[in-house]
């Protein structure tokens, strides 16, 4: 809890030694009123420094009998300990309280603010004849040093730290808050290649991101005035195959004003402005990204409805480190989306959204989704579950060599037990496909930019892999979509051959710092047309592939030796067995597909 307007030890221990104060004046020769007039009403102050007097302050040390044994002593930083001093004498005359210094005063002589302050602010004007004085840095309030009280330093951001938004940086409400985002990812990987021969281009690559965050009031009980973001990356890469590569971007810049207070619980509306993150709903199955957009949004019931408005003006991505570019995509993906918490059952959530995209980046696509998801707990067991449904039209689709009208869906769900430390789980996904390639009807289910945390996620082999064999697209980086083409760069591609995913698995919490997670998937196409088509293009030949796509297991650690998330070492591997549509795509060649990697990450 951080200091506001009073000093809670300060105070306490004020009225603690008045209260004994009046308690033993009598005994020690004081009178009471003079005791209550030293201890809570401070006479006029002075900046200049204090002449070294003893000024007696009453603390109870011990209870005898019933009656408070009673000790002067000075202001030291452990009230508890025992005082050095004897007995002040009767005749002895009270020091001057005008004589107090400033410092001692309001930082407790030795007491300091825990955590690490920064610059301390200036001493308030001389109020000369005045019985109270202004505390203008309500923040940095002394506390006694004791065992109770952490002071931390620069370098711990778990304590107060004026780098993390504790203490000011500039009057009494600006703040600003520094976080360092260290990733060191090294991987060992198998993928097809095409020529039915498969590659291994094994990658070495070091992320850091550096995040400044400035923002008026410190949200303890009213959300910020303002806020304002800048993220900035670098990546040193080595990909075997490709050329090493350094790229440095700005991935976060963004302004975000609070337009209005809408209820007694500081529900807010707040429009944003420039390079941001969003996820338009819980798994990331439609679109996850960081681009540059407009965002309207806000909460209302007590945080329980949640809103948003946006449109993004997507940018052009790094092939190989994927940091935003300043380079237009021609591509405006605009909707709204409204969460609900607690909806028929609590502790489950739904939302409902629509989402437009409109992409003039090769040929012209207008698509338009509408999705119904729900995510949290009914009774025991964890739901997860969303439809997705896109219409719209293409005006010239690269696989069907002619316009097409998009109507396609997506189906996915995910049940889990959890049974103390352990959660079994089963998933199941369905993307529709495109039965005839050339009919005119797009029915193959595509998604603008996914980035989806569904069975396995970043531990699947098809989710982290861009698998093409042959040149034909089955999977992109971090999408199991088989979408034909590379989601970076092309427009969505809705003449496809879905997808079905059978999915078992599970996470075990072994220890507060060691998770384990293991998962086993199966994949099919629902239709093999497009599949067969596009491979027919690429090569001249006609082509005819099956349906099973292959299947894989999976397994993680996420070890934290801290057991918060500022130091986690992360380390995964999966195997995928190919079916046939990759054996056919590949020459035949249906050797086993692997990758394994780890992580480091280090966050301050």
């Amino acid at each position: 809890m951080k200091p506001k307007n009073l000093r809670p030890a300060d105070t306490l221990r004020r009225l603690r030694h008045a209260s004994a104060g009046l308690a033993g004046a009598a005994l020690l020769g004081l009178p009471a009123g003079e005791v209550l007039a030293q201890e809570l009403i401070p006479a006029p102050l002075s900046r200049e420094p204090a002449p070294a007097v003893r000024q007696p302050i009453l603390t109870p040390l011990a209870v005898d009998d019933g009656w408070p044994f009673l000790k002067p002593r000075e202001s030291i930083r452990d009230p508890l300990e025992p005082a050095e001093e004897g007995p002040r004498r009767a005749d002895e005359p009270l020091a001057d309280p005008a004589a107090l210094n400033y410092e001692r005063l309001i930082q407790g002589g030795d007491d300091v603010p825990p955590g690490f302050t920064g610059r301390r602010r200036p001493h308030p004007p001389d109020l000369v004849g005045s019985d109270y004085f202004p505390i203008e840095d309500r923040w940095r309030l002394g506390f006694p040093v004791w065992d109770r009280y952490a002071y931390g330093s620069l370098l711990d951001p778990y304590f107060q730290n004026v780098l993390k938004g504790d203490y000011p940086i500039k009057g009494q409400d600006i703040f600003f808050t520094f976080t360092g985002f260290e990733n060191l990812f090294v991987e060992f990987r198998e993928v097809p290649g095409a020529n039915g021969n498969n590659i291994k281009p094994n990658q070495i690559k070091n992320d850091f991101f550096a995040t400044f965050d400035l923002f008026q009031n410190d949200n303890s009980f009213r959300p910020a005035n303002w806020f304002f973001r800048l993220t900035l990356a670098f990546e040193l890469a080595d990909v075997d195959g490709l050329q090493g590569e350094n790229d440095a971007a700005i991935q976060e810049l963004f302004i975000d004003k609070q337009l209005a207070i809408v209820s007694p619980y500081y529900d807010t509306v707040n429009l944003r402005v420039g390079r941001q993150g969003f996820n338009f709903d819980f798994r990331g199955l439609l679109f996850a990204d960081v681009n540059d957009a407009v965002r309207l949004f806000g909460n209302y019931d007590a945080n329980r409805t949640q809103w948003n408005v946006f449109a993004f003006a997507t940018v052009e991505k790094d092939p190989i480190s994927q940091f935003n570019t300043f380079d237009s995509r021609n591509q405006l993906i605009t909707g709204a989306n409204l969460f609900r918490q607690d909806f028929i059952f609590q502790g489950f959530n739904v939302e409902a959204g629509v989402l437009y995209d409109a992409d003039r980046a090769k040929n012209h696509v207008d698509a338009v989704y509408f999705e119904l998801a729900g995510d949290g707990r009914i009774g025991r067991v964890n739901v997860s579950t969303a439809l997705i449904c896109a219409v719209g039209r293409d005006e010239f689709n690269p696989v069907a060599q002619r316009e097409t009208t998009i109507n396609s869906q997506l189906y996915a769900l995910e049940l889990a037990y959890q049974m103390d430390w352990f959660t079994p789980k089963l998933s199941f996904l369905y993307a529709s496909g495109d039965a005839n390639a050339k009919d005119g009807n797009a029915r193959g289910f595509d998604a603008p930019f996914d980035n989806p945390f569904f069975a396995g996620a970043g531990f699947s082999y098809l989710q982290r892999e861009a698998v093409a064999p042959g040149g034909v697209a089955l999977a992109n980086t971090f999408s199991f979509l088989p979408s034909l083409r590379n989601k970076v760069f092309d427009p969505v591609n809705m003449v496809n051959p879905g997808l079905m995913l059978f999915n078992a698995g599970f996470d075990a919490l072994i220890t507060t710092r060691l998770t384990a997670l293991f998962n086993v998937n199966a994949y099919r196409i629902v239709h093999a047309d497009p599949v067969n088509t596009k491979a027919e293009q690429l090569t001249g030949q006609p082509t005819s592939v099956g349906k099973n796509l292959g299947a894989e297991f999976n397994v993680g650690v996420v070890y934290k030796p801290l057991i918060v998330d500022n130091f986690v070492i992360v380390v995964g591997s999966s195997v995928l067995y190919p079916g046939a549509t990759i054996r056919d795509l590949n020459a035949g060649n249906g050797e086993p597909l692997y990758t394994a990697f780890s992580a480091l990450t280090l966050i301050y």
